[in-house]
C-alpha cells in the first residue's frame, strides 16, 4: 500500500498493528509449547523438528507459517548455550539496524524473540 494520503498511511499502519498483534499472540503460544517440551524426543513433541538445513541456530521449526529457531547450542559450534542465545539476540539487532536504513523497497519479516524458563526462541514470519 502507499502512504500517499494520511487516510492510506493510518490504514497501513493499523493493518501492520493487527498483523503484528496476531503474529505475537501466535508466535507466543507455539513458542511456549516447543520451550515446554525441550526435554521430549522428536517423536513426543507436539510441534516436530524439522531439518531446515543449516546447523547455525538451534533446532527449526515451522508451524502455521512461522518460522522458529531454538537457541540452544545443539551442534556445539557456540561454546554453549549462553552464546546461542546472545547470536540470537544479534539476529534481532541486525533486523534493527536494517529497518533504520530507511532503504525504500526492501521487505523484512516481522520477528519476535520469545525468552521463556531460561531458553531462547526466535520466531519470523513470513516463514524464510
Amino acid at each position: 500500500m502507499d502512504d500517499s494520503t494520511p487516510e492510506i498511511a493510518f490504514e497501513k499502519l493499523h493493518r501492520l498493528h493487527l498483523l503484528s498483534k496476531e503474529f505475537t499472540e501466535k508466535a507466543v503460544k507455539l513458542g511456549k509449547i516447543i520451550i515446554e517440551e525441550v526435554d521430549k524426543s522428536a517423536d513426543q513433541k507436539t510441534i516436530k523438528p524439522k531439518n531446515m538445513g543449516g546447523i547455525a541456530g538451534g533446532e527449526k521449526y515451522a508451524e502455521q507459517g512461522i518460522f522458529f529457531k531454538f537457541a540452544i547450542d545443539l551442534f556445539k559450534i557456540y561454546g554453549g548455550d549462553e552464546f546461542a542465545i546472545k547470536a540470537a539476540g544479534l539476529e534481532l539487532q541486525g533486523l534493527k539496524c536494517l529497518l533504520q536504513t530507511g532503504i525504500k523497497g526492501l521487505h523484512y519479516p516481522l520477528m519476535i524473540l520469545i525468552d521463556y524458563r531460561g531458553y531462547r526462541l526466535i520466531g519470523k514470519y513470513p516463514r524464510q
